[in-house]
């Protein structure tokens, strides 16, 4: 019988969240994203077990991720990555579910395909609200780097939940993240599955050449223009809507 997703993570030496933080913080970088199927993790991560450390919080390698995305009543987030603006502006209110720790996120993908991220802590309360201090975060962050985004209208968008488990490179800042059971809703309540059968694997390195990104195409899998807002948006509102 096949080993579960779960008992293939537990065979991976554990390492905590500040030791990765220091290790693979990764706040520029070139994220490749992966489609698998469920049935081909195994030997991928068989192949990685050498080398790679798994992310565990209290006990656990498997966490619930609630994303909040904010755009305009324009879409303009979105509207720029259909139509491949650089730089583009990506922000969001990432709730780990379990520890209830919140931050407010911001990501700008470069003409050079780098992304920047930012980040600053958020109470849990404010999840989906971009508050004043919020909102001068983001003005410093990134104001000047998208002048086209008005951030002042930035309100809730689209919302994603999954479970994610992390992956680091013993050596190197690389990590490997795999998102499944991927969901999303729109604030008027519609809701749908975003990758049925299939979980998102996306390496994060410094060039987007890592070891990681070698197993996968050794193994067959191409890399995959995937945004979980836009597919979101695409999947849920009627195209007359966007």
């Amino acid at each position: 019988m096949a080993a579960s997703f779960a008992e293939l993570l537990e065979r991976f030496e554990p390492i905590g969240l500040e030791a990765l933080d220091a290790q693979a913080a990764l706040q520029q970088r070139v994220d490749e994203k992966y489609l698998v199927a469920p049935g081909e993790l195994e030997p991928l991560l068989e192949r990685m077990l050498p080398n790679f450390v798994a992310l565990e919080i209290d006990g656990r390698r498997q966490s619930l991720y609630e994303s909040i995305y904010f755009d305009t009543p324009g879409l303009r987030c979105y509207r720029d990555h259909i139509e491949g603006h650089r730089p583009r502006l990506k922000v969001r209110t990432r709730l780990y579910v379990e520890t209830r720790v919140c931050a407010l996120e911001a990501k700008l993908k470069r003409a050079d395909d780098e992304m920047d991220k930012a980040s600053c802590a958020l109470d849990p309360a404010d999840h989906g609200r971009i508050t004043a201090a919020g909102l001068r975060f983001l003005e410093d962050a990134v104001g000047g780097d998208a002048p086209h985004v008005s951030l002042v209208e930035l309100g809730p968008a689209l919302t994603t939940r999954y479970r994610r488990a992390t992956l680091a490179a013993r050596e190197g800042g690389v990590r490997v993240t795999f998102d499944d059971d991927v969901r999303a809703s729109l604030p008027g309540g519609v809701r749908g599955e975003l990758t049925p059968g299939q979980v998102i694997v996306e390496a994060k390195s410094a060039d987007g050449e890592s070891e990681a990104d070698a197993l996968l195409r050794e193994a067959g899998h191409e890399p995959a223009s995937l945004s979980k807002y836009r597919a979101g948006i695409e999947r849920l509102l009627p195209a007359g809507e966007r």
